[in-house]
């Protein structure tokens, strides 16, 4: 699911992706069943893009506060933000990035390896955040 700002910028970018994970991976990979449809949601009426803005800032806080770029986050913040990490992160079903195979994509594996952003190993311990 692509949900994004009305911009023209990115209705190009879009459409290659579409493209691409239609006709353009190996078989195993392509987009067979896919539903289009496009028109402007204003967010304040719809919860579910309501919660997908929430869980998304949570984590990118949370990610901010964990990787350096907000050094002066008040501990109280960072425990909130830990706290709703970890329950955003109990919920995700697969933790590795799923390795497409095909020509020309080890590139894009490896590109995609370097760039994700994780936690430290021991973030729970380090917030004070139970693992239930």
């Amino acid at each position: 699911m692509i949900v994004m700002d009305e911009k023209e910028e990115h209705h190009a970018s879009v459409e290659a992706i579409i493209q691409n994970r239609r006709f353009e991976v190996p078989n195993n990979q392509k987009v067979k069943w896919i539903v289009e449809f496009s028109y402007p949601i204003d967010s304040r009426k719809n919860p579910m893009i309501q919660l997908s803005d929430l869980i998304a800032l949570c984590i990118r806080r949370f990610l901010e506060i964990e990787k350096g770029y907000k050094p002066n986050t008040p501990d109280v913040v960072k425990k909130f933000y830990a706290e709703c990490f970890n329950t955003i992160d109990k919920r995700v079903k697969g933790r590795k990035i799923v390795k497409r195979n095909g020509r020309h994509l080890n590139h894009l594996n490896e590109h995609i390896a370097n760039v994700q952003c994780k936690p430290r190993a021991q973030w729970r311990r380090l917030y004070e955040v139970q693992r239930n």
